[in-house]
């Protein structure tokens, strides 16, 4: 933000404002998923269920992408008409940056799973201190693009690659030091997380093409967005006893509520 307002003045910077506060919005449920998941995670370490902690931060990883997705990509597609109705006259930029930022939360969460099994086996510091380097070289980097008259989203684009970069630092760093696999990180979170998040994106692009903005338009693109999800999280993210324990609890519900 400091950077921003030095070089492109405050209404860039009113702009990355709202950027933050749509992202942080979209971002609580999620973060609400990773904090029910340390008390287990942590537990299962303390009991030295080393297997159980690291199948509990891959579905972290997993589940917590997902949360994150049913709210951004609707609003991702959305943004424009969101922002008109909220600020009327949003400031320049401002939908560009909502978007970028969201991206980087969708990038960050399919790794944050590690974060917690970091900290349950007392590895925090290694994590933190790969983190932290990462994500000061977005500084320079953005700095150095500013002055080569690159455009102010440029230092989002910028964090997209530290945040990418820092994923792939976490999953190596999970092989090494935790012994997580990276090709069951490939197969249970990257590949389903990717599928459903390409088949919710894919139906809110359909419907925003066919109808013009309108609070109809934002709420079909919403609702049917998050039930494509939902559906797809439920075949693709979810293993065949968790489908069948949903599956045996609706029927309990619907033979209660006869």
């Amino acid at each position: 933000a400091l950077l921003l307002n030095i070089s492109f003045g405050p209404r860039i910077n009113a702009a990355y404002s709202v950027a933050n506060q749509v992202g942080s919005q979209a971002n609580q449920l999620s973060v609400a998923m990773i904090n029910a998941f340390s008390p287990e995670i942590t537990a299962s370490e303390g009991r030295s269920e080393h297997k159980r902690m690291l199948e509990l931060s891959l579905n972290a990883n997993k589940l917590s992408s997902i949360l994150i997705s049913l709210f951004s990509i609707p609003i991702l597609f959305e943004i424009n008409y969101i922002l008109t109705i909220w600020l009327v006259t949003p400031p320049p930029l401002a939908a560009s940056f909502c978007r970028l930022l969201l991206l980087t939360f969708l990038i960050d969460r399919l790794g944050t799973g590690y974060i917690l099994a970091f900290n349950a086996s007392g590895l925090i510091s290694i994590l933190q201190l790969s983190t932290g380097c990462i994500l000061c070289v977005t500084l320079p980097i953005s700095y150095y693009l500013f002055k080569k008259g690159f455009p102010p989203a440029s230092i989002l684009i910028a964090y997209i690659i530290s945040i990418t970069i820092l994923l792939f630092v976490r999953v190596i760093l999970g092989k090494s030091k935790l012994g997580i696999s990276i090709r069951g990180w490939v197969l249970i979170v990257l590949i389903p997380t990717s599928m459903v998040i390409i088949l919710s994106s894919a139906t809110a692009f359909f419907i925003t093409q066919l109808l013009h903005p309108s609070l109809y338009r934002l709420i079909l693109t919403t609702s049917v967005t998050m039930l494509v999800n939902l559906i797809a999280s439920f075949f693709f993210i979810l293993n065949s006893s968790q489908r069948r324990g949903i599956i045996k609890k609706l029927r309990i519900s619907m033979h209660r509520s006869k």
